[in-house]
């Protein structure tokens, strides 16, 4: 028995639902092919996570402004709603957060996941943190 294959490209599937439910992302090639991306590690190579609390909310794409930390959506994001918590103080990692920081990360991160479950009725969850070595 032989089957028909059928190649599609992906510029063809625009918009097109799919069991799978992929998040058609173009966008994001100027963010991997190195747009807005710091130049190193520190803060004044360009950190866009220190960068973004210096902006106005509505050009940084920051929703929330806490004592501690702040909610950004991603400009780059990898599917609906993605969002990032981010502490003012530029840190490496989470570990090298203060209490306050992680405290006020863990009650935005709630709220954030709260404000996703009422706004849709699908949310894909992820909660990683960046480590820079």
């Amino acid at each position: 028995m032989t089957e028909d294959y059928r190649l599609e490209f992906a510029e063809e599937l625009v918009g097109v639902p799919d069991p799978f439910r992929r998040f058609w992302t173009p966008y994001r090639m100027a963010y991997i092919s190195g747009e807005n991306k710091p130049r190193g590690n520190r803060p004044e190579d360009g950190c866009p996570f220190c960068r973004a609390p210096q902006r106005s909310d509505e050009d940084a794409l920051i929703v929330h402004r806490g004592e501690h930390c702040y909610v950004i959506m991603n400009l780059y994001p990898y599917g609906p709603g993605h969002m990032l918590v981010c502490p003012y103080r530029h840190v490496a990692g989470y570990v090298d957060a203060t209490q306050d920081e992680v405290v006020e990360m863990a009650e935005l991160t709630q709220d954030a996941i709260r404000t996703l479950q009422e706004a849709v009725s699908y949310i894909h969850l992820t909660l990683p943190t960046n480590r820079e070595v």
